[in-house]
């Protein structure tokens, strides 16, 4: 006999509320709170609260979200002692789960977010032990959470219809290291320790190293990046884990997009040292040199983004004006990246505000030209081919205050190969500049 709604919900209310740290969990009222959906499904309407918690411990209810769950399929209700040891294994691992495996941060979640379904499917887990040492492996739900979200994108790819294309657009996601830049005061800045990661100041430079110039001007320092921070953050290991990064450019000249000798301005230098050896280093003595941009403490995060509309990674695939519009709905329901201007970021994509900076920083690479988006002749497909071969490296953007790059709400990218990036070799990175 299957497992029906009646003993569900005896189930349920003997294991709910259940209480845990900053959160609960309960059945919602009604009759209909348990029900039967149409493909024989077992769903529970359930209710997470969050809380917010005084110096005295006092709760006070930040965020109530109420959603229908699909507890049991209908494929494992006929096992009714099994489908009963997952459900009781599941409500009684909720507080390791979200401290676990979601941080702590139960207001980033949802009712479905806490039971793991998935895991029925494996005939081995049988008893509530065997559920419940499932749901403790991090590696396992990692893997569970991963197939959950790849089935959502390939699901609104169909919904927008473009699902030929879901493959592709999973195969395009990437990983963004998005960076939070606060900006220090003088004597903060100074106190800034050697080495570690900050956008603007003064650089810590291997002891010897002369300052980068081009031609006979010293560059702008831009960045300082700490590789041992970011190791976490890379999912795809495209990074040196140790060592660090120092970014430079010319903020005083532009030349056409296409003069491979000025290479954008960029420079990138890798070191792999002993932060012994580091220095705080001040710029050479020049007439052309600024003052050092505001120091900025940075703070690392992940973030998962998409390629932005109008770039070579999407227009490859479309093949026809439907399916670009296909890709802006999508591109707009599967959002998970934070909008909100400043945006400096380590990888991922970048976000464009006049043209394609991949194609810029392409054409400049190669010394052509590019005649056209509307061209649809072989020479301007490879190049666009050859423009998804770059990668974002670094993302700085002046806003909201214009006291970085100050330029008019600009932003200034650096670009590498990803073989390049790949084989360490930082000095072919080209930077594209692009403001209002």
């Amino acid at each position: 006999m299957p497992l029906t709604r009646e003993e569900t919900r005896a189930l349920l209310d003997r294991a709910l509320p259940f209480e845990g740290p900053r959160f609960d969990l309960r059945l919602a009222d009604g009759a209909d709170a348990i029900r039967d959906d149409d493909n024989g499904d077992l769903v529970a309407r359930l209710v997470l609260s969050t809380y917010d918690e005084d110096a005295e411990g006092a709760r006070s209810v930040r965020d109530l979200k109420e959603q229908e769950v699909r507890l049991v399929p209908k494929a494992h209700r006929d096992d009714r002692d099994r489908a009963e040891a997952f459900v009781r294994a599941s409500i009684k691992s909720l507080g390791p789960l979200v401290e676990g495996f979601f941080g702590g941060e139960p207001e980033m979640l949802t009712p479905s977010d806490l039971i793991c379904g998935e895991l029925l499917d494996d005939p081995a887990l049988r008893s509530e032990a065997e559920f419940a040492a499932a749901i403790a492996d991090v590696e396992r739900l990692a893997q569970v959470w991963e197939g959950r979200d790849r089935a959502q994108v390939l699901e609104v790819a169909e919904s927008c219809g473009i699902g030929e294309h879901g493959p592709a657009l999973l195969a395009l996601r990437r990983n963004s290291i998005r960076i939070r830049a606060d900006e220090l005061d003088e004597d903060d800045a100074v106190a800034l320790p050697v080495g570690e990661s900050r956008i603007g100041g003064l650089p810590d430079l291997p002891r010897g190293m002369e300052w980068p110039r081009y031609e006979d001007r010293p560059l702008v320092f831009l960045a300082q990046i700490d590789l041992s921070e970011t190791t976490l953050l890379d999912d795809e290991d495209l990074l040196p884990h140790t060592g660090w990064l120092w970014f430079f450019y010319d903020a005083l000249e532009s030349k056409e997009p296409n003069d491979a000798t000025w290479r954008g301005g960029a420079r990138v230098i890798y070191r792999d040292v002993d932060r012994a050896r580091l220095v705080r280093a001040s710029p050479p003595e020049h007439p052309s040199m600024p003052e050092p941009f505001p120091a900025h403490a940075l703070t690392l995060e992940s973030e998962r983004v998409m390629p932005p509309l109008e770039t070579p990674f999407l227009t490859l695939l479309a093949s026809s004006p439907g399916a670009l519009h296909g890709f802006g709905d999508f591109l707009w329901r599967t959002a998970e990246w934070d909008p909100e201007r400043p945006i400096h970021r380590l990888l991922g994509y970048a976000t464009p505000l006049q043209g394609d900076p991949y194609l810029y920083a392409h054409v400049g690479a190669i010394g052509e030209s590019f005649e056209g988006w509307n061209d649809a002749g072989e020479r301007e497909r490879a190049i666009l081919r050859g423009a998804t071969e770059w990668r974002l490296l670094l993302q700085i953007d002046s806003e909201p205050d214009n006291r970085l790059l100050h330029q008019d709400g600009g932003y200034y990218y650096i670009f590498i190969r990803e073989e390049a990036l790949r084989a360490r070799r930082f000095e072919e990175a080209w930077g594209v500049f692009q403001s209002h």
